[in-house]
């Protein structure tokens, strides 16, 4: 074995271990994909003959394997038998970083290609002559920035049969195998890239003072977790170079750059935050005005993953509130504004490296009720009822106004004799001038917040109907309910509000099943409450199964005048002995199709005139809403 072949895996030196704030390869990834001889042309001066060297490595790589030609070839240059490779190293170790930039071409080629290889979980070895282990101390920890040849071969041992000198045993869990790809596929070579990072977990000695230091690559990530990157796009760039530094210490990563549809959001549920053992926050206030982001986090925060927030602004400019503050005001967040110099980017990135690696608690808030099981899916729901939380306008649909501003206030109807007038009319001949009549019964008035509608309820089922005439604001009713649930405003009791439109349940859309088969619950909330695009797995049909039947749900029930009259027949038994059997619904009618008898009865009724003061001064707006926003009043029986 001879000793000129194995400098690679043996060094008359170590390399230095240095400290966070130290980065030799910064600036290699904005450079474009050369071929090898392009790659390698500023590096001529540096080693002799290089421009040889390139073309042997293209001639001896034409095999079709997962990387390009070029790709291959440089893996096969680095091994070459030449001074390549030595000189590769010793520019990583310079203490200069602009000594490296004539190397940024190879190592673009090189890192792209290693990145396409399988990372392997093994133990390698690695010698260094003329040094001993003692000056390895236990748990110690430092970082290696050359790339590190190591074999997993232990025979590199016999090297030092007649020498002072230190093997390393090293446990790593991202060494590339190139050994398919080398000059000599005997040396079973392991690569470890730049940056990784090693502790110190035992050192051996025999009497001649030959020892062997046991390191194992550093990672606080359990296998198959990752580091989830939660960030609003229009921070995309700044994220994306935080990303790149947090690769080069091979920590595993997550971050979606799709942020728009249900299916981008389930991916970040679903893959992000569940399989993640740290979630980082870059807050701004586009984070917090997202509602993406937000259901990321509160999600995140619900399955009990440590979050670790880094501020992109200024905090006397900008601070988190509204849903962010209670998750983020008892964590100190990494200051990440002025990193335009490189210098500045890499302390801080080692700084979160070092909070990433930190296992000690944190006092982290969370919410009362912890979410101990999946349930991504029902948060799937809350990102529909606020992507469609917006009201076209009579007068010109082509504009809308938001969801939020379509109630202002509710009222309670105290009256004895309500109910017996309700009847007479009920009896009466259904003409237009009765049902308008009958439609626009009004007792007194008392104001009440719309999150206390169930306090009248005196049992543990909470079951309210609502009444309203023709285009008074049923629908929105609804509508408005879910989007306060889903943006946390009210009712976070229950798992999930389902908005059911009654008119959906028809023979069209829910066509007759083979005898012996019949609709569910489950059927009706796939069918209604998620996105029609939306893909769901078996293992998230399962998941759904699971949490349908271990939540809290309460159902809105939309427009019964619509259905009771038309139900299917293969239908009936689903309404009347499933969603009116449920025991937290509120259900919608017009009054004089009402056969219904609940003990809560409410009525949207008007518009009350004091309002109209604290809205906007437009005339057109004011006339708009009084169509549309409606108070409540509450019948009591």
């Amino acid at each position: 074995m001879a000793f000129t072949r194995r400098g690679r895996f043996v060094d008359t030196y170590t390399s230095k271990r240095q400290q966070y704030d130290w980065n030799p390869i910064s600036g290699y990834k904005d450079r474009d994909v050369k071929s090898l001889e392009e790659a390698v042309e500023s590096i001529v001066p540096f080693v002799g003959n290089v421009m040889g060297y390139a073309a042997e490595a293209k001639q001896k790589c034409t095999k079709n394997t997962q990387l390009t030609i070029n790709e291959s070839a440089a893996i096969y240059l680095y091994t070459m038998d030449t001074l390549f490779y030595e000189k590769l190293n010793e520019a990583l170790r310079y203490e200069n970083p602009p000594a490296l930039k004539p190397w940024f071409d190879f190592l673009k080629l090189f890192f792209i290609a290693l990145a396409k290889l399988p990372s392997r979980s093994t133990t390698v070895w690695r010698g260094v002559a003329n040094i001993i282990g003692s000056n390895f101390g236990k748990d110690h920890i430092f970082t290696w920035w050359n790339v590190t040849s190591c074999s997993s071969s232990a025979r590199l041992a016999g090297i030092f049969a007649s020498q002072q000198g230190t093997l390393f045993c090293i446990n790593t869990s991202y060494g590339k195998d190139i050994a398919e790809y080398s000059w000599n596929k005997g040396e079973e070579e392991i690569i470890l890239m730049p940056g990784t990072r090693l502790c110190v977990k035992d050192t051996t000695f025999d009497v001649n003072g030959f020892s062997v230091v046991h390191l194992k690559e550093c990672t606080s990530i359990p296998e198959g977790k990752h580091v989830m990157i939660s960030y609003d796009s229009n921070n995309h760039e700044t994220v994306s170079k935080i990303y790149h530094y947090l690769q080069l210490v091979h920590i595993p990563l997550w971050l979606n750059e799709q942020k728009e549809t249900t299916n981008d959001l389930k991916k970040s549920l679903a893959e992000g935050v569940e399989n993640a053992a740290v979630v980082c926050c870059f807050m701004t206030s586009d984070y917090e005005t997202s509602y993406f982001c937000q259901l990321e986090l509160q999600y995140a925060q619900k399955r009990q993953k440590r979050i670790i927030p880094c501020m992109l602004t200024d905090l006397k400019v900008w601070k988190p509130s509204n849903w962010l503050e209670p998750i983020t005001k008892h964590l100190a967040p990494i200051d990440f504004r002025n990193v335009s110099e490189p210098s500045a980017m890499q302390r801080k990135v080692w700084e979160l490296i070092d909070r990433i690696e930190d296992q000690s608690p944190t006092p982290q808030d969370i919410p009362p009720q912890v979410v101990n099981r999946p349930s991504y899916l029902f948060q799937l729901i809350k990102y529909e009822y606020i992507r469609n939380s917006r009201i076209e306008r009579f007068m010109n649909p082509a504009k809308s106004f938001p969801i939020d501003q379509s109630y202002i206030n509710l009222a309670i109807v105290e009256t004895k004799d309500q109910q017996e007038k309700e009847k007479k009319l009920r009896d009466s001949q259904h003409n237009d001038a009765i049902i308008e009549a009958f439609e626009n019964i009004h007792g007194i008035k008392t104001p009440i917040d719309i999150e206390n509608i169930f306090k009248t309820c005196k049992n543990q089922t909470r079951n309210v109907l609502v009444f309203g005439r023709a285009g008074i604001g049923k629908s929105t009713f609804c509508q408005y309910i879910a989007y306060q649930w889903a943006t946390g405003m009210i009712w976070q009791e229950y798992e999930l509000i389902a908005l059911i439109p009654l008119r959906s349940l028809t023979a069209d859309h829910y066509p007759i099943l083979p005898a012996g088969s019949n609709y569910s619950l489950i059927d009706v909330l796939r069918k209604e409450c998620f996105s029609f695009d939306l893909y769901l797995s078996e293992k998230d049909e399962k998941q759904l199964q699971e949490q349908f039947y271990n939540s809290r749900i309460l159902w809105l029930l939309d427009g019964y005048d619509e259905i009771v009259q038309n139900v299917p027949a293969h239908l009936r038994s689903l309404l009347n002995d499933q969603l009116l059997k449920t025991p937290h619904h509120i259900i919608t009618s017009r009054p004089y199709m009402n056969t219904l008898s609940y003990s809560v009865q409410l009525e949207i009724t008007g518009f009350t005139d004091e309002i109209f003061p604290s809205m906007s001064n437009s005339s057109s707006i004011k006339l708009e809403m009084k169509h549309r926003i409606h108070p409540l009043t509450m019948k009591k029986s």
